[in-house]
């Protein structure tokens, strides 16, 4: 609690991606103010999203798929999934929710 700002601060350590809400309430003695509620999410800061489309096709920016990793990273799927043809393998990284770069791959599944 910082007096002269009348503000507050809470080490919350490691917080895990996702929703949160932070509860807080003050006391002096036994006496204890009502509880304030603080609603936040985490998100990862950066991450690596693939989508498989058919060739030609728009990408689906609600349809990206986490890979694993993020300087290094790997994704597996079953090309039977999405059937004999000519398909665009999407990957994209995604920084502060905005994608920042974008790498296509053009492929046939037999």
């Amino acid at each position: 609690m910082d007096e002269a700002s009348g503000t507050w601060t809470a080490q919350l350590g490691v917080v895990p991606d996702g929703p949160h809400t932070l509860y807080a309430r003050a006391r002096m003695g036994t006496t204890t103010s009502a509880t304030a509620a603080s609603a936040f999410s985490v998100a990862p800061a950066a991450r690596v999203e693939r989508q498989v489309v058919a060739k030609n096709a728009p990408v689906d920016p609600a349809a990206g798929r986490s890979a694993d990793g993020l300087a290094s990273w790997r994704y597996t799927f079953a090309t039977s999934e999405y059937g004999n043809g000519h398909w665009t393998l999407v990957n994209r990284l995604v920084e502060g929710g905005l994608e920042t770069a974008r790498e296509t791959v053009r492929a046939r599944f037999h």
